[in-house]
């Protein structure tokens, strides 16, 4: 009987393991409802879902509920919040990416090649566009998608230093370091000042020096990519 009694107590403990954050409270009539606990996905889920409600044209918050229900694998969702998010905002890199990588996640690889030709098409006309959509597929994995994205933003904008250094950074991951250095060395002739440049170039053995005198001209593509960072 004690065996009986100790078997019985464990299987009540692993069972109140396996529920971890359920709770019970009462119903009107009395009876125990059992309430499962929120968890930080679905309490971000809400809160999105209240800004969405307060104000519906909101590309920002769609897509980020889109990108909640698809960490969850619940891709109808997402892709519904992808196309509201394109709807609104029809230039949203981010969503195009993740149309893209979605329905290559799903088994969708036709679809997903149609419109990546699309939105890369579509892109390649604007330096900044191109700069912005590749950093986007990059975040995603899509990296052969967004090498083209840069080859047709340097086209276009050839004496960018922040584009070569772009380049750079895109053929350091993937260990390509003939490459790496070729663009970094570039984006250094281009812009002397950026130290961080001369740090990776450093890196790779090769010695530069910046000037002292501190030249105070900017590359406009630095922006596009603190934006298309954040």
């Amino acid at each position: 009987m004690k065996t009986r009694i100790s078997l019985t107590a464990l299987l009540v403990v692993a069972l109140m393991t396996v529920v971890g954050c359920q709770e019970t409270e009462k119903t009107e009539d009395g009876q125990d409802m059992q309430v499962i606990e929120s968890t930080p996905v679905d309490l971000e889920k809400a809160a999105l879902q209240k800004k969405i409600d307060i104000r519906f044209e909101n590309p920002k918050a769609h897509f980020e509920l889109g990108q909640l229900y698809r960490y969850d694998a619940v891709f109808e969702k997402a892709f519904q919040e992808y196309q509201v998010t394109l709807q609104l905002q029809p230039g949203h890199k981010g969503a195009q990416a993740a149309m893209i990588k979605s329905n290559f996640e799903v088994g969708n690889n036709e679809k997903a090649k149609i419109l990546a030709d699309i939105y890369i098409n579509q892109s390649k006309s604007s330096a900044k566009s191109s700069l912005l959509l590749g950093n986007a597929l990059q975040k995603e994995g899509l990296d052969d998608y967004a090498l083209i994205c840069y080859e047709n933003a340097l086209m276009l904008a050839p004496n960018s230093a922040a584009l070569h250094r772009q380049m750079a950074y895109y053929y350091k991951r993937k260990g390509d370091m003939t490459r790496t250095q070729e663009y970094f060395k570039r984006s250094f002739q281009l812009n002397p000042y950026n130290s961080e440049v001369a740090g990776e170039l450093g890196k790779l053995g090769i010695a530069v020096e910046i000037p002292r005198e501190r030249n105070s001209t900017k590359d406009k593509y630095e922006k596009v990519l603190e934006e298309g960072n954040k």
